[in-house]
C-alpha cells in the first residue's frame, strides 16, 4: 500500500509539473499578412497587417518589423482592430531597417480578448524591386494590479514573413507559353485568317494570381495539456500494475534459506549465523522471491546474544513494527514484526528453549 501511495504522489507531482509548464502555453499567437503584397507600382502604398489571437485579457502589444529601406519607405504605423483605442509610441531606432512599436490601452479599462487585427504598417514603394518583410519580435502585454505592463508568456509567432514580388512591374510570375504556331498570309485584316495565317494559343493565366487569404488560428486546448493528461494516466496505470505485483502473496516456495534442511515445514526460518542477509539475490542467507524485496534488502546481526536488524539500501524500505528503519541498526525483540517493503512480513521469535527464528506471516 505504501508503494502505491508513493506512485500516486509521483503521478500528482508529474501532472502538476506538466500542467504548470502547460499554463505558459496560453493559445495566444501573432502573425502578419498583406493584401497588397504583389503588383504595387512605384509611389504606391502597401499595407502590412499584424493579426493576433488573444486568448486571455491583454492591455497592449509590442512588435518589431524588419524591412528593406532601399526598396520601401515607412510612411505610417498605427494600432487598429482589437487595440484601435490604444495609445503608443514608436521607439527611435538607429537601425533604419526596423519598425519598433509599443501600444497599450489607456486608463483603467478591461483587457481585450478575441481574434483580429492589431496594427497596420504602411510602406511606399521607392523603386522596382523584390523584398521580404519580417515580423522579428512580437508579444502581448497585460497590466498587473499596480498598473505595470508586463509581457504575457507563451505567445507564439506564426507566419512571420510577407514576400513582396515584382513590386513596380506589376508582372505575374512567368508562365510557360506553348509554341503552337501555324502560318497565315500577312493581311491588314487580322480577323481574316487564311490557310497561311499566324496564330498563337495563349493559355488563361488568371488562375496564376492568387488573392492572399487571412489565416485563422483556432484557439483550442493546448497540446501540452493533452500530454499532461496522458502522462498522468500512464503513470497511474503503471502504479496499479505495480501494486498488483506487490500484492502477490508470499508463498512458502518463495522463501529459501541457504541450508534448506534448517527450515521447518511451518515456514519458520532459523537464524544460526552471526549475520543473516535477507534479499531477492540468490546468494542471500534468506532469499525472498518477491518484487517488493530488493536484491540485498536487510541484514540481521547477532552481537553477544542480542539481535539487531539494519536496512542495507533497499528500494522499498525495511519496517520494524510499522516504523521505517533509517540508517544504523535497530534492536530486535521477541514478537517484533519485520516488513520488507509493504507486503512481505516476518515475525522475530525468541523461544524460551530453542533456536531464534523468523516466522512467516501471511
Amino acid at each position: 500500500m505504501q508503494i502505491f501511495k508513493q506512485y500516486i504522489k509521483i503521478t500528482l507531482i508529474v501532472a502538476l509539473a506538466v500542467a504548470t509548464i502547460a499554463s505558459t502555453y496560453t493559445g495566444n499567437s501573432i502573425w502578419i499578412a498583406s493584401k497588397s503584397a504583389n503588383g504595387a507600382s512605384v509611389g504606391q502604398q502597401i499595407t502590412i497587417d499584424i493579426y493576433a489571437t488573444v486568448a486571455e485579457p491583454a492591455h497592449g502589444f509590442s512588435a518589431q518589423i524588419r524591412y528593406d529601406p532601399d526598396c520601401l519607405e515607412l510612411t505610417d504605423q498605427h494600432a487598429a482592430g482589437l487595440f484601435a483605442d490604444a495609445g503608443g509610441f514608436n521607439a527611435p531606432q538607429q537601425d533604419k531597417t526596423l519598425v519598433d512599436m509599443v501600444y497599450t490601452l489607456l486608463g483603467a479599462v478591461p483587457g481585450v480578448m478575441g481574434e483580429g487585427l492589431l496594427a497596420e504598417v504602411i510602406f511606399k514603394v521607392k523603386k522596382d524591386c523584390q523584398s521580404v518583410i519580417y515580423l522579428e519580435k512580437a508579444s502581448l502585454l497585460a497590466r498587473d494590479d499596480k498598473g505595470i505592463a508586463h509581457v504575457v508568456p507563451g505567445t507564439q509567432l506564426k507566419d512571420t514573413s510577407v514576400q513582396l514580388n515584382n513590386l513596380a512591374s506589376n508582372i505575374p510570375a512567368p508562365v510557360s507559353l506553348p509554341t503552337q504556331i501555324s502560318q497565315a498570309p500577312v493581311t491588314d485584316d487580322f480577323n481574316n485568317q487564311g490557310p497561311n495565317s499566324l496564330s498563337i494559343d495563349i493559355p488563361d493565366i488568371s488562375s496564376v494570381l492568387i488573392e492572399p487569404q487571412q489565416i485563422s488560428i483556432p484557439a483550442g486546448i493546448p497540446l501540452v495539456f493533452l500530454i499532461a493528461m496522458v502522462t498522468a494516466l500512464l503513470i497511474f496505470w503503471a502504479a496499479i500494475k505495480l501494486q498488483k505485483r506487490n500484492n502477490m502473496t508470499v508463498l512458502a516456495s518463495d522463501v529459501h534459506v541457504s541450508n534448506p534442511r534448517l527450515a521447518s515445514s511451518r515456514g519458520n526460518y532459523p537464524i544460526q549465523r552471526r549475520q543473516v542477509m535477507i534479499g531477492r539475490e540468490t546468494g542471500c542467507d534468506l532469499q525472498v522471491n518477491h518484487p517488493a524485496v530488493s536484491r540485498r534488502h536487510a541484514q540481521i546481526t547477532c552481537e553477544r546474544g542480542r539481535y539487531y536488524i539494519a536496512d542495507i539500501g533497499s528500494h522499498n524500505g525495511t519496517y520494524l513494527n510499522g516504523k521505517r528503519i533509517g540508517s544504523g541498526c535497530v534492536k530486535l525483540g521477541n514478537g517484533d514484526k519485520i516488513h520488507l517493503g509493504s507486503r512481505v512480513v516476518f515475525r522475530f521469535v525468541v523461544p524460551p528453549n530453542g533456536i531464534v527464528y523468523l516466522g512467516r506471516v501471511i
